[in-house]
């Protein structure tokens, strides 16, 4: 479920005389990507990840098209999580069972070694953020986090020179 992004704008708007909507929705939008990123706060878990024999790369897709992953926090294999590297392990590429992974970019992983027969259930949690085109925010959104998007919006909008 998803709420719109003008639930916000109908306090936004009044509170900030001759603002333009796109202005504020810009700002919104600009608001939300900070809180998001800072706090953590907006996580999924990409259950139904699988790696083909030989392949190590994945690149992590969200399951709300309005939004994008800034970071991989974990991967599972089988209920057991995979030990995180912060580079590529040392030496050669291998073949076998993975036993750990490491970043290569804000939503793209390789796992080490590479997968000789790999059929097994993985598990991907990751931090997500709005993207810079979202209308939609996730429910929680507005349930948990109205009152910061709005004053982190109503306090960009404020320090316009006009």
């Amino acid at each position: 479920m998803t709420t719109s992004i003008s639930n916000w704008l109908r306090d936004i708007l009044p509170r900030t005389p001759g603002v333009v909507r796109q202005v504020a929705k810009r700002e919104f939008i600009n608001t939300a990507r900070e809180f998001y990123r800072q706090s953590g706060a907006w996580r999924e878990v990409c259950e139904s990840v699988f790696f083909a024999d030989g392949d190590y790369q994945y690149t992590v897709v969200p399951q709300d098209p309005e939004s994008e992953v800034i970071q991989v926090t974990s991967v599972e294999v089988n209920g057991i999580p995979l030990l995180a590297k912060t580079e590529r392990p040392l030496g050669d590429r291998g073949a076998g069972t993975p036993t750990s992974w490491f970043p290569t970019g804000p939503n793209t992983i390789e796992i080490w070694p590479t997968p000789e027969q790999y059929d097994d259930e993985v598990r991907v949690r990751a931090i997500l953020i709005p993207t810079d085109t979202a209308t939609m925010l996730p429910d929680f959104a507005y349930s948990k986090h109205y009152e910061g998007l709005l004053d982190g919006t109503l306090g960009r909008l404020y320090g316009h020179p006009a």
